[in-house]
């Protein structure tokens, strides 16, 4: 069994095309479980009207608390989990029918290799569209300058390339997320956090999810292919500079929360990117190439060897 997790707010518009997509799967060993974030729309009134037609498939989750944002309400649905499989829905989005099957036969492929006992997290590329579905680009990968092969911790210290709709992930991984803290910058990111230190990651090359762009989403599809929008990137030194920070205190969570997991090798690294912070640029460049604390992309490196 997959449960499928739906985080909602406010998502009226799209959500009946979403809904439909995932009901629409060639694989039907699944659940669908939802939580509302304190919606004012009819977003309420559309899931009710789902979960009467198809009451086997579909649940809400309800508790009296505000999650706050879009990776506090994923994690409030996880802890409602109990399936084997994970995946994460985004409420905007329309999935291929082949999505929940294809993504099965990942997982099943690297537990297989790596074990069921090890965390273990399947992600993939998607294409990017409009918000009447017409096509942005059918790489989100290649629009982003992402690098799927930089899976590794010392990769995921520095920069996430993981789309947590992409994902699929195993119970060992769930079970080893016991909390999500403040500074965890979005709730993939600690996922992969996760599998990459104590399991792996995998990716999967096909784009089977039409992802909206319609100036709502909470985290967009930026095109690093857009000149006027690299150089605003580039010189946005406060930015950049913040981006960064965040990451460090995103390693020293994450080292708190699983300092008695981790080897001494990886204990290092954590460590090693850690005390980058109060380095001088010479020992941080040292640091850097010692490492191979470095992003993906020509702008974000040049950013990062700028302001780090």
């Amino acid at each position: 069994m997959i449960d499928i997790l739906l985080a909602v707010y406010n998502g009226e518009k799209y959500m009946k095309a979403q809904l439909d997509s995932i009901l629409g799967q060639t694989c039907e060993d699944w659940r669908l479980l939802i939580r509302d974030d304190g919606s004012k729309d009819s977003t309420l009134a559309i899931v009710n009207e789902y979960m009467s037609k198809y009451p086997e498939k579909i649940y809400l989750i309800t508790d009296d608390t505000n999650a706050g944002g879009a990776k506090y309400n994923f994690y409030q649905i996880l802890k409602a989990s109990t399936s084997d499989y994970i995946m994460l829905a985004d409420q905007d989005d329309v999935w291929d029918k082949n999505k929940v099957q294809n993504a099965y036969n990942s997982i099943m492929l690297e537990e297989k290799n790596i074990g069921k006992d090890k965390p273990v997290l399947c992600h993939g590329d998607l294409c990017v569209v409009d918000g009447n579905l017409n096509v942005i680009n059918t790489s989100m990968a290649n629009m982003q300058k992402l690098d799927p092969q930089k899976n590794k911790l010392n990769d995921y210290l520095v920069q996430n390339n993981v789309t947590g709709c992409t994902v699929i992930f195993n119970k060992a991984l769930r079970d080893m997320c016991r909390s999500l803290p403040k500074e965890a910058i979005m709730h993939d990111w600690w996922f992969a956090l996760i599998a990459s230190a104590f399991g792996k990651v995998c990716y999967m090359e096909s784009a089977e999810i039409l992802y909206r762009q319609h100036g709502n989403n909470t985290e967009g599809a930026k095109n690093l292919k857009n000149p006027i929008y690299l150089l605003k990137r580039l010189f946005n030194r406060k930015q950049i500079k913040k981006n960064i920070s965040k990451t460090y205190y995103q390693a020293r969570a994450f080292y708190k929360e699983y300092e008695n997991e981790l080897n001494s090798s990886q204990k290092e690294i954590i460590n090693a990117y850690i005390s980058m912070e109060k380095k001088n640029k010479i020992r941080k460049y040292a640091t850097i190439k010692k490492y191979g604390f470095m992003k993906s992309g020509l702008a974000r490196k040049l950013g990062y060897i700028l302001f780090v």
